[in-house]
């Protein structure tokens, strides 16, 4: 069984070659999540998540490093979702009659530039409102949409709270998240 391990940064504007790391409890560490102290600080949950026998560390890191942990962690999670319902196909392998390949008859089915435009726009300002969150709201939908706590339990037991806390702080962060986008 694993454990998991905090490390937060003793001073957030040391540079690298001269960090200090603090381990705290999970109680103090939720706690210092929840305080004004975590404003403008990002974590990262690295994970072993093929033999799970690895700790899960929970490490503090520079925006630029939680932009990039965010996205990498993003497409794996997505792609380990939809690897339940899909089978994974080559376009160079023949059809079954031999003739042809995939790539010869998949349709060009691309969004025109507008609509990716658009979907870029309306992705870049959720990113905006998700990192204008405090960490500690921050830590509660990462950890529910990104699916690295399985279940609100998790979620609510990690942090120190009851799950019917969590449900309310969540649905208060949801809509927040909603205003600042401007849905």
């Amino acid at each position: 069984m694993s454990r998991k391990i905090y490390l937060v940064k003793k001073d957030p504007t040391c540079k690298k070659e001269n960090i200090e790391w603090l381990q705290p409890t999970g109680r103090e560490f939720f706690k210092f999540l929840a305080s004004p102290e975590s404003k403008g600080r990002y974590f990262i949950r690295l994970r072993d998540d093929v033999s799970f026998e690895c700790d899960d560390i929970f490490i503090e890191a520079t925006l630029e490093q939680y932009k990039e942990w965010r996205s990498e962690n993003n497409a794996h999670h997505y792609l380990k979702m939809i690897q339940k319902d899909y089978i994974t196909l080559s376009f160079d392998a023949p059809t079954d009659d031999g003739e042809f390949t995939l790539q010869d008859i998949v349709a060009n089915d691309y969004p025109s530039v507008e609509d990716e435009a658009l979907r870029r726009i309306e992705w870049s300002s959720v990113v905006s409102a998700l990192e204008s969150l405090p960490a500690c709201e921050r830590f509660i939908i990462d950890s529910y949409y990104s699916g690295e706590c399985k279940t609100d339990s998790d979620i609510a037991r990690a942090m120190g709270i009851s799950q019917q806390v969590l449900n309310r702080k969540r649905k208060r962060i949801i809509k927040k998240i909603i205003f600042l986008v401007g849905v």
